[in-house]
């Protein structure tokens, strides 16, 4: 009976903290009233070929494959080759990006290439292990998937470290945050979007 009722209990408190974060930004902001456009603003750069990045896709799967398009769309950024132990992804790969891309099932044939693998990959290739608050993104966000990678080969092509922006980044995380709190208070929490805090 105990365990029943415990069971039936988490259940329900699932059920709830999972309805609560889909909706969590409009509950929890519910008493400021206002309105807030997150922001995110593109810079169009060209490059010429010495500052093209070349990517090679390891895993060519249903999440290779969806990544590999995001990192696409930032400037400068080109697909060179793709590794997967099956031929129709392979093939896929080859239909997606065109025909001059390098497949192989060995991920090591990437590293060794001269052709587009940096020097510093063909020499580690054979160490390497197998309230009524709305939020809005603008009409211009491409996705998180976009803004990663923009910020990894952005940081590639400055030499620079791999820095998330952390309002970004808090804003992103928050409901869940904020569903965890309230669990753990067993109570209701309330939040100041443009602060940031719990009020």
């Amino acid at each position: 009976m105990g365990q029943n009722n415990s069971r039936r209990s988490f259940i329900k408190r699932a059920s709830i903290t999972s309805a609560a974060l889909g909706r969590s930004p409009f509950l929890l902001s519910t008493a400021t009233k206002q309105q807030i456009l997150l922001q995110r603003i593109y810079v169009k750069e060209e490059f010429n070929i010495n500052d093209q990045i070349n990517i090679a896709l390891i895993g060519s799967g249903i999440q290779g494959i969806y990544d590999t398009q995001a990192a696409l769309q930032v400037t400068g950024v080109k697909i060179v080759a793709a590794c997967d132990l099956y031929t129709g992804r392979l093939e896929r790969a080859k239909e997606l990006w065109g025909n001059d891309i390098f497949v192989t099932r060995d991920y090591r044939e990437i590293f060794i290439r001269k052709d587009f693998a940096s020097k510093k990959l063909s020499n580690r290739a054979g160490s390497l292990a197998t309230g009524s608050t709305t939020w809005q993104a603008p009409g211009t966000y491409k996705g998180a998937h976009y803004d990663h990678f923009l910020i990894f080969f952005t940081s590639i092509r400055e030499n620079g470290k791999v820095i998330q922006d952390p309002k970004f980044g808090l804003r992103a995380v928050g409901a869940a945050l904020l569903a965890n709190e309230s669990y753990t208070r067993k109570q209701p929490v309330h939040w100041n979007p443009t602060e940031m805090k719990l009020i």
